[in-house]
């Protein structure tokens, strides 16, 4: 809950992004392996430079579904404000890597992104901490994370107990060989 923190980090994310894009890149690998959590609506926003603005997931809660948004400039529920910076090359194809360690807003992240075309996951089943928590703050300031529901993609697609990859990798491979399979389908 630092904003500044969130600023920076988001704004880290762009300038990297913005970088990287003098090769034309137009096709990603986001690699969420290890990301045990922490602020998605900072992670969103520095990746907004490859996807945009617009619908990313839903909370679902019993029937009720809460659409969420992300806008270039913004991180949501912050009253921080990002760099903004749209890649040279809209992009063509996706990879988003996870293992059983991708936890929590980790896994939000990944499921934001698994909710667009021309995407695969890629890695081991995450930890299944995919819930959407609601918020209760109290009269002397102290606050309450309750699970209240489940994160799906912007397809509406649930995952209740985490994320089966597309491509479930034998756990005897090395990083390197790891990304010579991504790469395979990056360029299929």
């Amino acid at each position: 809950f630092d904003y500044q923190k969130d600023l920076i980090f988001a704004d880290t994310i762009i300038s990297q992004i913005e970088e990287l894009d003098k090769y034309e890149i137009r096709k990603w690998i986001i690699d969420l392996r290890d990301n045990r959590g922490g602020n998605v609506w900072a992670m969103l926003s520095g990746l907004t430079p490859i996807i945009g603005d617009g619908l990313i997931n839903y909370s679902i809660r019993n029937k009720n579904e809460k659409a969420n948004f992300i806008k270039q400039g913004n991180i949501a529920h912050s009253k921080a404000s990002t760099s903004i910076y749209n890649t040279k090359l809209k992009f063509e194809k996706l990879a988003v890597l996870v293992n059983r360690h991708t936890a929590s807003s980790g896994e939000m992240l990944a499921i934001s992104l698994l909710g667009f075309e021309n995407t695969k996951s890629f890695g081991y089943k995450t930890s299944g901490l995919t819930t959407a928590n609601t918020t209760f703050t109290f009269n002397d300031g102290t606050s309450l994370f309750l699970a209240t529901g489940f994160m799906a993609d912007k397809n509406k697609k649930i995952y209740r107990n985490g994320i089966t990859p597309d491509i479930i990798f034998d756990n005897s491979l090395s990083d390197e060989a790891i990304l010579v399979k991504v790469k395979e389908w990056l360029n299929e």
